[in-house]
């Protein structure tokens, strides 16, 4: 919409596959389920891409071996890693690993242990897991036959 304001007019290589795959790409990196999500990924996804092609043309890249100077020197082969690394590891995106933290912090608050400071089980009841027990807030490890 703001393009559209901008250019004064619409035409079709105003959606092309690059604006659609890059919009993409900031609301996953951000977080596609939160509000401040997808202008976090924004921001992220501009500031990398702008800061790796100057990183891409600069002698640093160029004194690397051919392994290491092929894929760094294309920004969209390493924001193409980090969108794959973000799925995989916070799927909720980068306002996610923020909850995460936050949720950690109310925990500790009200003194419950968290599973990072190794104090406590901290899965839930009916985990299947080893070492997990069917009983409600039961641990299989600490019980003896």
């Amino acid at each position: 919409f703001v393009q559209l304001i901008i250019t004064g007019g619409a035409n079709p290589q105003l959606l092309s596959t690059e604006l659609t795959l890059s919009l993409l790409v900031m609301v996953v990196l951000g977080g596609a389920g939160s509000r401040w999500g997808a202008i976090i990924g924004g921001v992220v996804y501009v500031l990398l891409d702008n800061r790796l092609q100057e990183l891409s043309t600069s002698p640093t890249i160029a004194d690397l071996p051919a392994v290491l100077r092929v894929p760094l020197s294309q920004p969209l082969f390493v924001l193409g890693t980090l969108f794959i690394l973000v799925v995989y590891f916070p799927p909720g995106g980068i306002t996610a690993i923020g909850g995460r933290v936050a949720g950690r912090r109310a925990r500790r608050r009200a003194g419950r242990p968290s599973s990072s400071l190794g104090g406590g089980d901290s899965r839930p009841p009916g985990d299947l897991r080893p070492g997990g027990d069917l009983r409600p807030g039961g641990d299989s490890r600490a019980s003896t036959g």
